[in-house]
């Protein structure tokens, strides 16, 4: 908070949280945005999130305390997709379901969300039924925006790089899934 302080001058903060996942030490927020409210700091906040831990009382803190606008989110498949690679960590239920529910919350507090799909050449087609999916579970929500993104892991195993083929394809995915989000 002092840092803060001393470096913004009478400007307001814009501040992002992010990390690993930042609502797993939700209390280091608190303190912050507490300090820079006794402090006479302007501030506002945004975040990077997987959005599994936005319950009605955190998005309420998030919105009311810590100043939060908007919330970035990464889906990178569909439910079956997303809970297999959330399996270690989210063992029971659907975290796919948490996580779309907690979107739904989030949206009617009056945050924006951006809803990130991170694309490869091993999840093109599923990304194009996610928007179908999100299409219908969030219709003319006007804080909600979805936009696709490549990852360019471009080193597969033995080390070689994507053919002239793959990137083309990749491309041809990607240009795909923008109209679709369109």
């Amino acid at each position: 908070v002092a840092y803060i302080k001393a470096h913004c001058g009478s400007k307001r903060v814009k501040l992002c949280w992010f990390g690993g996942e930042p609502l797993v030490n939700f209390p280091v927020i608190d303190q912050i945005c507490q300090g820079l409210r006794t402090e006479g700091v302007e501030f506002e906040s945004q975040m990077i999130s997987n959005a599994y831990l936005f319950d009605d009382d955190i998005i309420a803190k998030a919105v009311d305390s810590w100043k939060l606008r908007a919330v970035q989110i990464t889906l990178d498949g569909t439910e079956a997709v997303y809970n297999r690679s959330k399996a270690f960590i989210y063992r029971e239920g659907s975290a796919y379901q948490v996580v779309l529910g907690n979107i739904s919350r989030a949206l009617d507090a009056g945050l924006a969300i951006l809803i990130r799909l991170n694309m490869d050449l091993n999840n093109a087609e599923e990304l194009l039924v996610l928007a179908d999916e999100l299409a219908v579970r969030f219709p003319n929500q006007k804080r909600l925006r979805v936009y696709a993104n490549l990852l360019f892991d471009t080193q597969d195993p033995e080390g070689t790089r994507y053919s002239r083929e793959e990137w083309e394809r990749l491309y041809t995915s990607l240009h795909g899934l923008e109209h679709k989000l369109l």
